[in-house]
Parts: C-alpha cells; sequence; structure tokens
C-alpha cells in the first residue's frame, strides 16, 4: 500500500517538474513514458518553455528523453555550469544541453559541435533564441582532421561515426572532422570551465587520440561514456581509469550502467600551473 502511494507521488511530483518547465508539460511526461525514441513521430513538434523558447524537435521521443534527463533528471546540473565562461557541447543533438546551459549562464560563450545533419537544421534554429553567445559547428569532433563518415539514425539519440546498435541500418554520408585541440588552438581557448561530450562511442577517440587537448585546463568535464567501446581502436581500454589520471575527482551516479555519466572536476594540469 505505501509503495503504490509513493509512486504516486513520485509521479505527481515529477510531472509537476515537467510543468513547471514547460506549458505543454503534461503532453512531453506523457510522450515519455512511451519510449525514448519514436523517430519524427509524436504529437508535439516544440518544448514550450514557460520563458517562452519554443525548442523544435525532429524525435519527438527522443526530445523527451534528453529533456528529462537534462532537466528533470539534472544530470548536468553543476554548480561548475553557473559560473562557466567557456562551455563546450559536443554532441549537441538539438542543443538542450546548451539551452539549460544558457539558462543557468546567460553570460557564457558556448562551442556547440553536432554531424548529423538532420539534428544540425534543427539545432541552428534552436540556438538562436539563447542570449548566450554561441559558436556553431556543423562538424564531428575526432583525433584526426578531414572527414569521417558518419551514420545518421532514424532516431537522432542513435546518429554516431560507427553503423552499429541504433546506427545499424542508418543512412551514412561525410562529415567534416575537427581535433579539439587544433580549435582550442584556434579560438585562443586557454580554459574549459565546462565541456560536456555525449557523441554515441566516439567519445574514447576524443579524450585518448588527442593528446595535445590534455595541454588545455578543463574545469569540469560531463561525459557518457559506453563501457564496451564502439572503437575497435580502444578495445579494452578502461577509459575511467584514464580520465582518473587527469582529473582530480570523479563521480558516477550509476558506473554499472551501460553508457554511465562521468562528472570529472579539475585537470590535475591546473595543479601543476
Amino acid at each position: 500500500m505505501f509503495g503504490r502511494l509513493k509512486l504516486k507521488y513520485d509521479q505527481y511530483r515529477e510531472r509537476r517538474q515537467y510543468e513547471d518547465w514547460l506549458s505543454n508539460g503534461e503532453v512531453v511526461y506523457q510522450q515519455n513514458l512511451k519510449g525514448e525514441s519514436n523517430g519524427p513521430h509524436g504529437v508535439f513538434d516544440t518544448l514550450q518553455f514557460r520563458n517562452g523558447l519554443q525548442w523544435h524537435v525532429n524525435d519527438p521521443g527522443s526530445a523527451a528523453y534528453i529533456f528529462q534527463e537534462m532537466f528533470i533528471r539534472g544530470e548536468y546540473d553543476f554548480p561548475e555550469l553557473c559560473g562557466a565562461k567557456t562551455i563546450l557541447d559536443i554532441g549537441s543533438n538539438i542543443g538542450l544541453f546548451s539551452c539549460f546551459a544558457s539558462l543557468k549562464n546567460s553570460n557564457s560563450q558556448i562551442h556547440s559541435f553536432e554531424p548529423d545533419l538532420a539534428n544540425y537544421k534543427v539545432l541552428e534554429k534552436n540556438l538562436e533564441q539563447l542570449e548566450a553567445s554561441v559558436q556553431l559547428n556543423h562538424a564531428a569532433v575526432a583525433s584526426v582532421a578531414g572527414e569521417l563518415e558518419f551514420f545518421s539514425a532514424e532516431f537522432g539519440g542513435w546518429s554516431s561515426a560507427f553503423g552499429v546498435l541504433g546506427a545499424e541500418n542508418a543512412e551514412s554520408y561525410k562529415v567534416p572532422a575537427i581535433v579539439l585541440s587544433d580549435y582550442l588552438q584556434q579560438h585562443c581557448i586557454e580554459c574549459i570551465d565546462f565541456m560536456k561530450i555525449d557523441v554515441e562511442g566516439s567519445e574514447y577517440d576524443i579524450l585518448i587520440g588527442d593528446d595535445q587537448l590534455w595541454e588545455t585546463e578543463i574545469k569540469c568535464l560531463v561525459v557518457e561514456i559506453d563501457r564496451t567501446p564502439r572503437d575497435e581502436r580502444y578495445a579494452g581500454v578502461d577509459l575511467h581509469a584514464y580520465l582518473k589520471e587527469k582529473f582530480e575527482s570523479i563521480e558516477c551516479a550509476s558506473p554499472d550502467a551501460p553508457y554511465p555519466v562521468y562528472s570529472c572536476r579539475q585537470s590535475k594540469l591546473a595543479v601543476k600551473h
């Protein structure tokens, strides 16, 4: 009896959280109950924020899931975000993290990277609404500059540089590839206050393949990790152990999950300085 009452109360409280953020919060809440993704089919085409933002979506199911991840569960809600001057959003999708970061600190400079063309077109419209300054890049981040083959899945959250899992039968095309350390040098960025990485398997190449990245101070990194790497070049590499060598502290709410999200604070480079 008590368990059922608690469940109902938790559901009621979560629904209220959706409605606190969105004027169509009930619709988005119900969509999320149906599952993570359903392609372009759904009952809403915008997330209607109560502050006036009209966030366009191309996959309502995926958008509802990401919204829950960002705004309801607070997986990227860290104190460092409020004072961050330079923010990197790597794997922007339709820009909900950039939106969340801008609401936390409208004076920040956000650098956004998204290779999936369908996501990018929606992202471009969305980021025009933000008060924060945004540098938008239609590109993948990789350890080698040039072009790479990218698999654009029907469900945008599965798009990846690897044609496996949800991108197994996806359309593929070439996209520009940027080396992050080169980008930082070109934009005279000496310190990253907050970096979010959610790139469906490419996190190994971004973080391990680019040695010069670690010459830049990174105050806070939040990264979703494949526990089983899709990138065969890094099979058997423990990315968590690698990051422990780079940061003063690492936390994860669910380290045994297939795709755990790690929050890493204060690169050891800062200590050397």
